[in-house]
């Protein structure tokens, strides 16, 4: 009898649980019928956003394109229109561009005053020596003439110049150097690098280079200090 009273117990127990889950999922699908009011913000509230830079998303304005701007976005345009329509193959279409662009390049360049081979060759080195004849050759030259009119003249910078060009010349029949219009005076001291005579022809180059570069004015004074310079190195070289 205490069996079957615990059996009924349980069974009664079950069908309470059972109707409590069902009561409340019933009441979790009641429809709400409560009225909803959208709130709206102000309008000084919205005004005010509205006029806050922080809140500006739209993208800058670009400015107006220059002529060159306009000139490549025409070609652009162009090129689009000419290959839009066709079937040709890529390569023959990137050879046509690089043709166009080429002709864009010397268009360009012959408008700017320059030739378009100077691109690809290096300059020659611009002789040290202003001399006033351009082609002139120390090897043709009567350096004795030269400096004696010079200095009846009494133009000593000039005589200067002239001793130093004769240094040159002789320099170069001793085979101590190789003279060549375009080599600079650097050049001719490094030829000189393993002689007893680069010491003293680089301070008669300073010495050159001071009076004739810097155009400084010359008098017979130190003309003559210059000029026992240029004498001892001359006797040098003819007792090399």
């Amino acid at each position: 009898m205490k069996k079957i009273s615990k059996i009924c117990s349980f069974i009664l127990l079950n069908v309470l649980l059972l109707s409590n889950r069902l009561f409340a999922t019933a009441n979790a699908y009641v429809n709400d019928t409560t009225r909803l009011v959208p709130r709206l913000p102000a309008r000084a509230s919205i005004e005010k956003f509205a006029g806050d830079p922080d809140f500006q998303y739209q993208r800058d304005v670009a400015p107006p394109p220059n002529w060159w701007g306009k000139f490549l976005r025409w070609i652009g345009k162009w090129l689009d229109k000419l290959f839009g329509g066709l079937g040709y193959d890529n390569f023959w279409q990137y050879v046509f561009i690089t043709i166009i662009i080429l002709v864009a390049v010397w268009v360009i360049l012959k408008l700017a005053g320059v030739r378009f081979t100077d691109l690809f060759q290096r300059k020659k080195v611009n002789v040290d020596l202003p001399y006033e004849t351009v082609n002139e050759d120390v090897r043709k030259m009567d350096f004795d003439q030269l400096i004696g009119e010079a200095l009846d003249r009494k133009n000593y910078r000039l005589a200067v110049r002239l001793y130093y060009l004769k240094a040159l010349k002789q320099l170069d029949e001793s085979g101590l150097i190789a003279w060549k219009p375009e080599k600079t005076n650097s050049c001719y001291m490094n030829e000189l690098s393993s002689s007893h005579l680069k010491t003293d022809f680089q301070q008669m180059t300073m010495s050159f280079e001071y009076v004739w570069y810097g155009e400084f004015s010359l008098g017979e004074h130190d003309f003559n200090s210059i000029r026992g310079t240029f004498l001892a190195f001359q006797k040098q070289i003819n007792g090399k």
